[in-house]
């Protein structure tokens, strides 16, 4: 009996030793794990709103208009006269989106830009008649449906729009211009005042004279852009859209007339131009212009 007593006092004290030597089971409990920390679900981007913002960017067109004969005015080797027409814009736009099923959306959208563009070609007729027109385009306006796709960019679930526009634009070209023409038929006079060179022999008649109009257009616009969400109130986009098929059709008003040989609308002699008489104010010359515009945008939304 004495012996087993002291081999459970031995076996006791062992354990105590041990509980003393290990701070872990000090005041008997263990330590509390690591908290475990959840992450929220990204919240999606809402395209079903209202928004407005504002572009930037630049403009690119190419005109081509043909002049009409009149009995003043011939150019008949002259074809057409072609520029390119190149220049900043800026402008805002409003719209709406409605998001469908499957991430697809619609929306519609107007659009209002401001631009300084303007070129002044010349062409010439071998050698009878120069003309050159400045054409200047300031104002347009658009209106258009979006059609595109949503998806998801990280932080903001579903926050890129890729999309498609078609819709329609108006715009409006200002035309001034300066004709310049002489006779085929030089006289037997020689030219002593110097303005033709003195000893050459003078046209039988010049004429000098400005012309300009206003006209206002519709065509169809087509393009494509894509959209990113900055947070859950702004966005930023690129676009790029094209305005063609552009036709104008109108009269060119002689406003201002600088040399004449003889009155205005006198008769003159006839050579191989084919031009009957002198131009007057308040003259028309018909014309035709051809465009293709294409428009590249930077801009900034802010939606509602």
């Amino acid at each position: 009996m004495f012996k087993f007593a002291v081999a459970i006092g031995m076996l006791c004290g062992f354990a105590g030793a041990a509980h003393a030597a290990d701070p872990q089971f000090r005041g008997g409990y263990f330590p509390d794990p690591a908290p475990v920390v959840l992450r929220d679900t990204p919240k999606a981007f809402d395209w079903n709103r209202c928004y407005a913002g504002a572009q930037t960017g630049a403009s690119l067109g190419k005109a081509t208009s043909e002049i009409g004969k009149t009995d003043f005015f011939n150019a008949y080797f002259i074809k057409d006269l072609s520029t390119n027409m190149i220049g900043p814009i800026a402008g805002g736009q409003v719209g709406c989106n409605m998001v469908l099923n499957n991430n697809f959306l619609v929306g519609f959208e107007f659009e209002g830009i401001y631009q300084s563009k303007s070129e002044t070609p010349c062409v010439t007729q071998v050698d009878p008649v120069t003309y050159c027109l400045k054409m200047r385009k300031k104002a347009e306006a658009f209106a258009s449906a979006r059609f595109g796709y949503t998806f998801g960019c990280g932080e903001c679930g579903a926050g890129t729009l890729v999309y498609a526009r078609l819709g329609v634009g108006y715009g409006r070209i200002d035309i001034s211009g300066n004709i310049n023409a002489i006779s085929y038929v030089s006289s037997e006079i020689k030219d002593n005042t110097g303005y033709w060179g003195v000893g050459v022999y003078r046209p039988s008649w010049a004429q000098n004279y400005d012309v300009n109009t206003s006209r206002t257009s519709f065509a169809p616009v087509l393009g494509v852009g894509v959209e990113r969400a900055l947070n859950h109130q702004w966005t930023v986009r690129a676009d790029i859209s094209t305005m063609f098929g552009i036709q104008t059709e109108g009269d060119l008003n002689v406003m201002k007339i600088h040399f004449l040989n003889g009155a205005q609308g006198e008769t003159l002699p006839p050579d191989l131009s084919q031009v009957k008489r002198n131009p007057r104010v308040g003259d028309v010359i018909p014309f035709k212009i051809k465009e293709l515009e294409t428009r590249l945008s930077m801009g900034v939304n802010r939606m509602f």
